[in-house]
């Protein structure tokens, strides 16, 4: 159960900046550590979805930016060949 405990703890370190670090690292257990990030950040859930809605918006901007890119490149193309001719 230690082991599981310690891998825990890594898991949660390795996830925060400098800042949050030295805010848990007092903690002596894995679950102590989560409440302390719980506590610092609220619901963990709400920040949780708002980051995925970032990353949809993200996406989408780039997917719309390839389809640009993609859709007047055979127009460039052509106009390319049509220069050779």
């Amino acid at each position: 159960m230690a082991k599981l405990d310690c891998t825990t703890q890594n898991i949660i370190a390795s996830a925060l900046d400098t800042n949050e670090f030295f805010r848990i690292s007092k903690c002596k257990f894995a679950k102590e550590m989560w409440d302390t990030v719980k506590a610092t950040h609220g619901n963990i859930n709400e920040s949780k979805e708002v980051r995925t809605r970032s990353q949809e918006r993200r996406k989408r901007r780039q997917n719309r930016k390839k389809a640009s890119t993609s859709a007047s490149w055979p127009k460039t193309k052509m106009i390319q060949q049509c220069k050779f001719l």
